[in-house]
């Protein structure tokens, strides 16, 4: 286990495997993960899905260092990181989920900034890192932008959400571009942080 440092939070690789029913938690009561059909329905399902996943990708906790946000745990554990590398293996897809105290509190735009370094200095063979989004979801789509992700297009009616088509929104950094998302951002607050999404693939 390894911890990356950054101001107000440390990344923990991996992901504990301990703390999946967390994880479940979040994604069914929040609703960050992007789940349409075909995907695991129940929360049984989804923790044996994302712990078969979790051990065959990158993957990081987010620990809140100073327990800005007040929960009562010895390291108190606010979200996920975790990458999914697409089939050519220069792109990876970045997915995240955090707990709703968290969403606006900055920590989350903290954690992926100090990840998007981390991860091109980690991987040389990496040329972009990608997020795909449900295109009604405003505030993760924002939390891209912040990042310094770029919209790629549109894929109109892309999946099912209960049998009725949704369009997803691509969006992609460039290695060559991503200096731009270490640069200070306006506060944005106000603003939910959701996740990155990319459809999972039992």
């Amino acid at each position: 286990m390894r911890i990356i440092e950054a101001e107000d939070i440390d990344l923990l690789e991996p992901f504990p495997q301990g703390e999946i029913k967390r994880l479940v938690g979040w994604t069914h009561c929040f609703k960050t993960l992007m789940e349409v059909d075909g995907d695991p329905t129940t929360d049984e399902e989804r923790a044996v899905y994302y712990k078969v996943l979790l051990s065959q990708v990158p993957s990081w906790g987010v620990i809140d260092r100073a327990n800005k946000l007040g929960y009562q745990h010895e390291a108190p554990l606010i979200g996920i990181i975790f990458l999914q590398p697409a089939s050519n293996g220069n792109n990876f897809y970045v997915h995240l989920a955090s707990t709703r105290r968290a969403w606006g509190s900055g920590l989350m735009d903290q954690a992926g900034k100090r990840l998007i370094e981390h991860v091109f200095e980690t991987y040389p063979q990496l040329t972009r890192l990608s997020g795909a989004i449900l295109n009604s979801n405003k505030p993760a789509k924002a939390f891209a932008k912040r990042m310094g992700f770029k919209q790629d297009g549109l894929l109109k009616d892309f999946v099912t959400q209960n049998g009725e088509p949704r369009s997803v929104a691509h969006f992609g950094l460039l290695r060559s571009e991503a200096w731009e998302a270490s640069k200070p951002q306006s506060a944005t607050a106000e603003i939910p942080e959701q996740t990155l999404e990319a459809t999972p693939t039992p």
